[in-house]
C-alpha cells in the first residue's frame, strides 16, 4: 500500500479563458496537489472525490493539480458525479511546474486569494510528507520542499497579500510535529495534520466537504452558523476518526500556542542536560514512548519522565511540556494502535540518530535546546558531534 511519505522556474501561466473575479464567500479551500510522483492516481481520485460536492455560493474549492510532464493546471472544482474523470473547468494551464518550489506554492496562494476572495482560507497541501524534513515531491524536477522552504512560500504569500492562512492542512504523512508547528506558527492560525503515516487514499474529501455530512463545512455555512477556522480544524479531526484505516491519527493545533510549547521544551531540554538522572534511564523512557514512523510523541515522553524520574527539577520541566502541548492541541483522534498519541511528535531516536544540517536549520532546533538534550541523552548513541 502506498503511503504519503517519501522514502527518501516554471513557465508563465497561460490563462485558459478570461475569468471574472468572484464576490467574496465565507470560505475558499485552496488545494495544493503536488501529484507528480507515485501518488498521482490517488491524488487525481481526491480531486474527483471533491467533484462529488464541488464549490457552491458560499464555498470556493480551487486546486492546483500537477500532471507531471503534461504540466500543471488550476481548476475551479465544480459538482460532477462522473467517477474516474476530472470535469471541473480548467482556469489556467501552467505548463511544466515544479510543485516542490516555494515560489510555486506562494504563487498559488496569492492567485487563490486574489481571484477567490473569502472570509476564511483553508490551504490543503497534499502529497508525501516527512515531518521536519518537509513535504511535496516533484519527480519530473527531482525536487523536494524542505520545511524552511514551506515556510518561505507561505511567508511570501502572506507578505504579498497581507493575509495569513486561517487553517493549514497537510494531507500528507507525519506532519503533526512540534518542529513543523513551530516553524509555521506565523504563517497560519491553525494546523491540522497526522502524527503517523497516512494511507495513499488520504483524506475523505467527499465527507469533509459534503453538505449532507454532519462534518461538512458547507452544511455549517448553509445553516448560517459561524464555522470558525478553529472549528474547521476540529471537523477534519472528527472526519478522520471515521477513516482510521487510512488516517490512524489526526490532530488540530492552535499555532498561537506554539511559542509556549517551544519555551517549555527549551526549559525541559536544559533540565535534561543538567540532570544527574542516568542517560540510560532516559533512553529507556524514549524507547517506551509512543512511536510513529521515525518520530515519538512529545507529550508521552514528557509524561513518562514526570512519572518515572526522581529529579524534582526535571519532573517539573516535563510537566510544563505536558501542559503546553495539552493547551496547543485542541482536537485529536487516534486509533487503538496508538493509545498514547497526544497530537505532536518530536525527533527522539531509540538508539541511533545522525543529525544533519537540515535539522539544525529548523526553527525548533534554533529556538530551543532540544538538540542539546538529544546529544546529552545520546552519549552512547552513534553521534557525529564532538562529545
Amino acid at each position: 500500500m502506498l503511503v504519503r511519505r517519501l522514502s527518501h522556474p516554471s513557465a508563465p501561466p497561460r490563462p485558459a479563458a478570461a475569468q471574472e473575479k468572484p464576490q467574496p464567500k465565507k470560505w475558499t479551500v485552496l488545494v495544493y496537489s503536488a501529484s507528480d510522483n507515485d501518488l498521482y492516481r490517488f491524488m487525481k481520485s481526491d480531486i474527483d472525490e471533491m467533484e462529488t460536492v464541488g464549490s457552491d455560493d458560499r464555498v470556493n474549492v480551487v486546486a492546483q493539480f500537477d500532471h507531471g510532464r503534461q504540466g500543471a493546471q488550476r481548476l475551479l472544482v465544480t459538482k460532477d458525479q462522473t467517477k474516474g474523470e476530472l470535469n471541473s473547468p480548467v482556469l489556467q494551464e501552467l505548463g511544466s511546474t515544479d510543485m516542490a518550489s516555494p515560489d510555486t506554492l506562494a504563487d498559488f496562494v496569492k492567485w487563490g486569494m486574489e481571484h477567490y476572495p473569502a472570509e476564511h482560507y483553508f490551504l490543503v497541501m497534499s502529497d508525501h510528507g516527512d515531518g521536519w524534513k518537509g513535504a511535496c515531491q516533484d519527480s519530473t524536477h527531482g525536487s523536494w520542499m524542505s520545511l524552511p522552504e514551506i515556510e518561505e512560500g507561505l511567508r511570501t504569500a502572506r507578505e504579498a497579500t497581507g493575509r495569513k492562512i486561517d487553517l493549514l492542512g497537510f494531507d500528507a504523512c507525519l506532519m503533526a510535529s512540534a518542529e513543523v508547528a513551530h516553524q509555521l506558527r506565523n504563517e497560519a492560525d491553525f494546523l491540522v495534520a497526522s502524527q503517523e503515516v497516512e494511507g495513499g487514499a488520504g483524506w475523505p474529501y467527499n465527507r469533509l466537504l459534503s453538505p449532507n455530512a454532519l462534518q461538512g463545512i458547507q452544511q455549517a455555512v448553509a445553516l448560517d452558523s459561524e464555522l470558525t477556522p478553529r472549528e474547521m480544524g476540529r471537523q477534519v479531526v472528527t472526519v478522520a476518526q471515521g477513516k482510521q484505516d487510512d488516517l490512524p491519527t489526526m490532530a488540530a493545533v492552535d499555532l498561537s500556542k506554539m511559542p509556549a510549547v517551544a519555551e517549555a521544551v527549551d526549559h525541559f531540554a536544559a533540565a535534561v542536560v543538567a540532570s544527574q538522572v542516568s542517560r540510560g534511564s532516559l533512553r529507556k523512557l524514549a524507547r517506551r514512548t509512543e512511536s510513529f514512523t521515525g518520530y515519538k510523541d512529545l507529550y508521552h515522553f514528557a509524561q513518562q519522565v514526570s512519572e518515572k524520574v526522581e529529579d524534582p527539577g526535571l519532573k517539573e520541566a516535563a510537566q510544563g511540556v505536558m501542559s503546553a502541548v495539552g493547551s496547543a492541541v485542541y482536537a485529536e483522534q487516534h486509533s487503538a494502535g496508538y493509545p498514547n498519541a497526544h497530537g505532536l511528535t518530536v525527533q527522539l531516536p531509540n538508539f541511533f540518530f545522525s543529525p544533519s544540517s537540515a535539522y539544525e536549520e529548523t526553527r525548533f532546533a534554533q529556538d530551543t535546546r532540544w538538540d542539546d538534550a538529544l546529544q546529552s541523552m545520546g552519549k552512547y548513541w552513534f553521534w557525529p558531534w564532538p562529545l
